[in-house]
């Protein structure tokens, strides 16, 4: 369920490479968003809730320093807050939140997909850091 995936250094340069990975990148947006909806309060999900972050931290990442006039990054961290607190609850999940989550996400697809493929390394990199702070 992981929105990143290991490439080759070349296929970052490749235009037709990078359009195939934005439309796999909206591909597991919609796949993760009908898993949000579809589970319910209580439901152990552990690997949806780290897709989640790690989509969300790169995103968070890529963005930092940005002019942000619509408040998006907010919106990002405040969904990232969310699913951290549900991993720390034995990685349950809240359906009340599916809303809020989605719509970050939908956001931190747009974002990734509007990235060179250099900032979103960097991001990920970032990101793994983090999971592993936030997992440990």
């Amino acid at each position: 369920m992981s929105l990143i995936f290991s490439v080759p250094q070349n296929v970052a340069r490749n235009p037709v490479a990078r359009a195939i990975e934005r439309k796999r990148c909206s591909d597991w947006l919609k796949v993760t968003t009908k898993t949000i909806y579809e589970a319910r309060t209580g439901e152990h999900c552990p690997s949806l809730l780290r897709a989640c972050v790690e989509a969300l931290s790169i995103s968070v990442k890529t963005i930092q320093g940005w002019d942000d006039p619509q408040d998006i990054g907010s919106e990002l961290v405040e969904a990232i807050d969310i699913c951290t607190n549900m991993v720390r609850n034995n990685s349950t999940w809240d359906e009340s939140h599916a809303g809020k989550i989605a719509d970050a996400l939908d956001a931190a697809i747009q974002i990734l997909n509007a990235q060179d493929p250099r900032t979103k390394l960097r991001a990920w990199m970032w990101t793994e850091r983090v999971k592993n702070q936030i997992w440990a």
